[in-house]
């Protein structure tokens, strides 16, 4: 089956495009899809990452821009979501685009992309990282550990004391998402001391220039809290320090308001809207699937996550009925 599948996929894709049912206008006229990026790295550094699925390449963004700004009215996030809810309804569905984590590869390879387009797109920024030269947990485990075949036993060991023995001989990616169950302390005191080496610099953040300079160019720039946390799992001073901290940190940087939030790894809970609320926000955005009616909840929004593996074909081909299958929400088994 798992040979079939992409096989599969790229029938089913066509077949759905050529009868016009994963037409945006058709699927989307009236609401709001947001779209999530990550990194934007050249294949040869996407090669190296510890979770390759969560890159685009420069080449990939700009086909896949293209096809959006053919499709959609495109804007910041701020502005679709408050044009939407005023009840305008364009010829082309209204469309965000969004960016995760605040990676300095989405200013040098992404925003040159934007701008050759003529589009602007939202930011969200992990706000404690800025200008400092740290790199949030996930990027410290994810490049410290060695991939699963070379792995080596006192990895395995210290993996084990930390209650993740099911995942030590797991790829990186799949160790990660046992290290988001642990306690923000315990996940804290294991990417301290897993260090092996540094983060490369190609796999940076974001400085608080070059933060400025996004939106001196009209780009929305959006909190992802100060150290990227799962906000499920944080005390309520804490949420208010990772919520409103970061919020204020990023208004001081930009001298104004800043009003969107993308949730980290998407968890929410009513503790954590509640906190949200409290903190000023205006809209916040999770993982959940799916385009946005009128009236939507503005903390629960929907987005779909852009998978550029998933937008090629078996040649190898970047393929439009592929993308547009992903975003018409059909078949969630294959897109």
């Amino acid at each position: 089956m798992t040979t079939l599948k992409p096989t599969i996929r790229d029938l089913v894709a066509r077949v759905l495009s050529q009868g016009g049912l994963t037409s945006p206008t058709r699927r989307h006229y009236g609401k709001l899809m947001i779209v999530t990026f990550h990194r934007v790295l050249p294949k040869e550094y996407r090669d190296r990452y510890h979770t390759p699925g969560m890159v685009i390449t420069p080449e990939e963004l700009d086909w896949t821009v293209g096809y959006l700004k053919e499709h959609y009215t495109i804007g910041r996030l701020d502005e679709v979501h408050t044009r939407h809810e005023s009840g305008e309804r364009p010829d082309k569905p209204f469309l965000a685009l969004t960016f995760d984590d605040g990676y300095r590869d989405n200013f040098v390879y992404g925003l040159p992309i934007l701008e050759k387009h003529g589009v602007r797109a939202c930011f969200f920024v992990t706000a404690g990282y800025i200008d400092r030269d740290r790199s949030p947990w996930y990027d410290r485990i994810g490049f410290a550990l060695n991939p699963a075949p070379r792995r080596t036993d006192a990895e395995r060991a210290l993996l084990a004391r930390y209650g993740l023995a099911e995942y030590a001989s797991l790829p990186v990616e799949q160790v990660l998402e046992g290290v988001k169950k642990l306690t923000p302390q315990r996940r804290q005191t294991l990417s301290d001391v897993i260090i092996r080496g540094d983060v490369p610099e190609w796999a940076r953040m974001m400085t608080s220039d070059e933060i400025r300079e996004l939106h001196r160019r009209g780009h929305e720039i959006g909190s992802h809290t100060m150290t990227h946390p799962i906000l499920t799992s944080c005390t309520r001073a804490e949420l208010d320090w990772e919520l409103e901290g970061a919020k204020n940190l990023i208004q001081k940087i930009l001298d104004e308001e800043t009003s969107s939030l993308a949730y980290p790894n998407g968890d929410v809970s009513e503790a954590v809207l509640n906190a949200v609320e409290a903190a000023g926000y205006l809209r916040a955005v999770t993982t959940r699937w799916g385009a946005n009616q009128r009236g939507n909840a503005p903390y629960l929004l929907r987005r779909c996550e852009i998978d550029a593996r998933r937008m090629r074909e078996q040649t190898g081909t970047l393929s439009e009925p592929n993308l547009a299958l992903r975003l018409s929400g059909f078949h969630p088994s294959l897109r």
